[in-house]
């Protein structure tokens, strides 16, 4: 059958804006729901996308009556509900959702159809579909010149809570090496003021900065803004090579203070060669987010180029609890289910998925109870690296410090009642650098590692407590600085006590045995 292009434009004297719809291209004509321009905002407290045109029937392009019932919403501070059974269609779009108050899509679902979206020169014609946002917006300081690593206090009295990201375009950070070799980034750093200027002890400011290019303040919302539900099937775009840009068709969280909370995403007819996406969810300059209760999705690989379900860049105090990957953790051509960037205090608890990745820094992380697979544990960073029952499977390393970042971890990382399956030799921790790449950083091996109670299931294979083949025993131009010491206890490889268990690289991390509790004076903070 002949295709044919849609692309209705609509106007509507609703609010005073002007509203163009999907483009969508089909092998038959779909209708778009029409909204009526006469339109009100329906009285109430809560509104419904069915007042304003929304038809969910699967069929029809909904996204304009979403858009336009959540702008009546943002003005009113209304609620807005999806109808009992509907499902939302949405096409082609180069339009954002604003989201800024309470939404309910419990009783809904959502179908993403990614094949209808085009590349228009070197990009992809796409948006961001629903952008979760502050009604607060974001301001500029330029009164600050400088700020010192570890300062408690800036001179600001702002009346109000805020994240600040400020951004030094002199300076390169995370510059790295590998097959993805590329030249860094410039130096960017986030934290939280209070309102009397008190920097937030647990997200310190980790750099100095003799040079302020940018410093931007985010308002720290008081209400908690809470999404429940809400099914979302994504039909993926295919055909698609690794030198394409990335794709965004999800969820963008830029509000701080955001509950998450019963999400599922799944995702139809993705098959080699595919687009990458960057995420379903995606937070980025925000604080104080969790999500709970939800499922997501592994997503495939393709020309080395990962692709996520769940993205974090610039976010502080990040929680997910009970969010579990639909697909397997162990297939390893499922590539990527999240990762960070210039994030402080990620804590996962009851979380399922293939990977925990960090990548260009993270600041304290906490990883309970949880469960990673083929890729394991993967991380750069500082502070307080927690992992508390927490089992991989297939990877091995059960802590991989990225070798592309420097393989840096300056801090300490505490191993409590965890496990590790895989085959052949095991590492508990792997921090691989050679000492002669400059990643615009000194780079460093956990200082102390804490293990207690650690099991290792890998049938007749050797393993080893930290791994660095890479060790350049002359310390290279950028040298790496090693651990100083190993404190273990209850520590069994396949049956075998702690002794089975030896480090790589020249000079050996000494290992301390640690006694039972209560026979000699604590050494673990649990103690």
């Amino acid at each position: 059958m002949k295709k044919i292009l849609i692309n209705i434009l609509m106007l509507t004297v609703l609010f005073g804006f002007v509203f163009i719809s999907c483009a969508v291209e089909l092998e038959e004509p779909r209708s778009v729901a029409i909204i009526r321009p006469e339109a009100e905002i329906p009285p109430g407290p809560v509104l419904y996308y069915s007042q304003f045109g929304a038809k969910g029937d699967g069929v029809t392009c909904d996204f304009e009556a979403l858009r336009i019932t959540h702008d009546a919403a943002n003005i009113r501070g209304a609620t807005v509900r999806a109808d009992p059974g509907a499902v939302y269609y949405i096409g082609a779009t180069t339009d954002s959702i604003r989201i800024q108050t309470d939404t309910d899509w419990r009783d809904a679902r959502f179908i993403i159809d990614d094949t209808t979206v085009e590349m228009r020169g070197t990009t992809w014609a796409h948006s961001w579909l629903f952008i979760i946002e502050s009604a607060q917006n974001p301001f500029d300081i330029y009164s600050i010149s400088g700020l010192q690593r570890f300062q408690p206090q800036v001179p600001l009295n702002l009346g109000q809570r805020v994240m600040i990201e400020v951004i030094d375009n002199t300076t390169r950070r995370f510059i790295r090496t590998g097959a993805n070799q590329n030249p860094g980034a410039f130096q960017r750093d986030i934290f939280i003021v209070e309102k009397d200027g008190t920097v937030f002890p647990d997200a310190p400011i980790i750099w100095d900065f003799n040079n302020i290019s940018s410093m931007v303040a985010y308002p720290i919302d008081d209400h908690q803004l809470k999404v429940l539900g809400g099914h979302f099937t994504r039909i993926a775009h295919i055909g698609g090579n690794h030198i394409q840009p990335y794709m965004w068709r999800g969820i963008r969280i830029t509000r701080s203070n955001v509950l998450i909370d019963g999400m599922y995403h799944e995702v139809i007819g993705e098959s080699s060669p595919i687009v990458a996406y960057l995420g379903h969810l995606y937070i980025t300059s925000a604080a104080d987010v969790t999500i709970q209760n939800t499922r997501l999705s592994g997503r495939r690989v393709y020309g080395g180029k990962g692709t996520y379900d769940l993205l974090a860049e610039t976010s502080i105090n990040l929680t997910l609890k009970n969010v579990h990957q639909i697909n397997s953790i162990t297939n390893t051509t499922l590539w990527g289910i999240m990762a960070s960037n210039y994030s402080k205090n990620i804590i996962f608890d009851d979380v399922i998925f293939s990977r925990f990745d960090a990548h260009q820094g993270v600041h304290n992380t906490t990883l309970l109870n949880s469960e990673f697979g083929h890729a394991g544990v993967l991380a750069v960073g500082s502070g307080t690296l927690m992992i508390d029952n927490v089992t991989t499977r297939g990877s091995s390393s059960f802590v991989g410090l990225r070798s592309d970042y420097g393989a840096t971890w300056e801090g300490n990382i505490y191993i409590r009642n965890s496990r590790m399956f895989t085959t052949g030799t095991a590492t508990i921790v792997s921090s691989q650098n050679n000492g002669n790449w400059n990643f615009g950083y000194p780079t460093f091996m956990p200082r102390f590692i804490y293990i207690d109670g650690f099991e290792v299931f890998n049938g007749t294979g050797g393993a080893n407590w930290v791994q660095n083949t890479q060790f350049n025993a002359a310390g290279g131009s950028n040298p790496h600085a090693l651990t100083e010491r190993i404190f273990a206890r209850n520590v069994v490889l396949s049956g075998v006590n702690e002794p089975a268990f030896g480090n790589i690289g020249p000079g050996r991390i000494p290992v301390t045995l640690v006694p039972p509790p209560g026979s000699g004076p604590g050494v673990f903070p649990w103690d």
